[in-house]
């Protein structure tokens, strides 16, 4: 698929005009946003020059820069890596101390994990999902290398997840990430159990190192600041597969973590959600991030349009029905086009399950990813099972913030 061409400073009034071309990118420009907030960003740059580890990073910038080294082309830490500290911290004061504490903090904690010197990509992997499992265990590896592993505790988390529990995809490269996460088949109480504090803290880390090492390599490519959405279905979801201890471990590890991948997330679409879910939502996000909360869209229940034939459809009730779609979609298409949106979804896409972006990802590395990708396309099962309706939920649901990131 081509590289969106939207602007990336529309606003919502634009949209009306854009139903008829699809085009809903909104991602601001990078030189944009650098213009905008230079200030800004010279202020947390001169608060965080002297930090060692801000020294290293030009050091060896500029070492790998004399050595003709392609593997780094940037600082790590440059103005694009510090714009997004500003962005997310910009009502915390007018000094932007905040935002030099928390990339000073996440300097040291990249360090100490080394994840400066790793490319986590190509690692990631759909959670319930055997097709994909196999792709990964059947990539090559160049001579020398070792075999690809999957990130830390994913077979663990995998044990806990019934079957397509969450796709973490990437339909079109030039555009972010998608996670799409079936809550109902995830088995907290199971999750509970086999994990400690630490282990969930660091497949947490693992994920979004992977999740932000995508994202980077997209805006600084496209020039646009670039973002994950996370679309939850809750339809499935049930009371008695609530465990608040687990829920309360992960909203301690999601705080620990909610200043080292600023700007990570876009949005979060909340599918299928009960009528009464407000009364929920109104305590689940007392112990949320509260710049998690503000990201977080519910929609109304999916309901699969029936087909007409046309001869019975006025071009005054098709053109209404088609701009009804529309609206339904606009959450949607910000991030994923219609094209690629599954049908249960109120998209067009039959394929299911959906391609990992771990498959396509990193292919310097895996160098015959992309001939698997090709062949996994070819065996993926298109369903047609009728019309999708969502099921009427009759639990609490205040399960969310299990998926509920920074």
């Amino acid at each position: 698929m081509s590289p969106s061409t939207g602007n990336s400073n529309s606003t919502s009034e634009t949209h009306e005009d854009d139903d008829d071309n699809g085009d809903y990118d909104e991602r601001p420009l990078i030189s944009d946003l650098l213009l905008k907030h230079s200030k800004d960003i010279e202020n947390v740059r001169n608060k965080i020059k002297d930090e060692e580890l801000y020294k290293k990073d030009t050091d060896d910038t500029a070492a790998a820069a004399a050595a003709a080294t392609t593997s780094r082309r940037h600082r790590r830490y440059d103005d694009i890596w510090i714009l997004r500290y500003v962005l997310s911290h910009a009502k915390d004061n007018d000094n932007f101390d905040g935002a030099a504490d928390a990339a000073i903090q996440t300097m040291i904690f990249r360090d100490e994990r080394k994840l400066n010197n790793v490319d986590l990509r190509y690692r990631m992997l759909n959670s319930g999902d055997k097709q994909d499992i196999a792709l990964f265990k059947s990539m090559s590896m160049p001579a020398g290398a070792e075999a690809a592993e999957p990130l830390p505790h994913w077979e663990k988390v995998n044990n806990c997840c019934g079957e397509n529990a969450a796709f973490f995809i990437q339909p079109d490269p030039n555009r972010g990430t998608v996670l799409v996460f079936d809550l109902g088949a995830f088995d907290m109480d199971l999750t509970h159990d086999a994990f400690s504090y630490d282990e969930v803290l660091e497949h947490n880390v693992y994920t979004n190192e992977c999740v932000f090492q995508v994202l980077d390599d997209v805006t600084r490519r496209t020039g646009k600041l670039t973002k994950m959405c996370k679309i939850i279905d809750i339809g499935s979801t049930r009371l008695s597969k609530i465990n608040r201890s687990y829920l309360k471990r992960d909203g301690e590890v999601s705080k620990e973590l909610e200043n080292m991948y600023p700007q990570l997330v876009g949005t979060l679409l909340v599918l299928n959600s009960p009528s009464w879910m407000s009364i929920i939502w109104s305590f689940a996000k007392l112990i949320m991030p509260k710049r998690m909360v503000s990201k977080i869209d519910f929609l109304p229940a999916v309901k699969k349009q029936t087909k007409k034939k046309s001869s019975s459809l006025s071009s005054s009730s098709t053109k209404s029905t088609s701009s009804h779609t529309k609206k339904h979609l606009k959450p949607f298409l910000k991030y994923i086009s219609e094209e690629h949106l599954p049908e249960k979804y109120g998209g067009m896409n039959k394929l299911w399950p959906l391609e990992c972006f771990g498959r396509h990802n990193n292919q310097s590395i895996c160098a015959s990813v992309g001939g698997y990708v090709s062949e996994w396309m070819g065996e993926r099962v298109r369903e047609s099972d009728g019309d999708y309706v969502a099921d009427e939920v009759g639990d609490v649901v205040d399960a969310l913030v299990v998926v509920f990131r920074p």
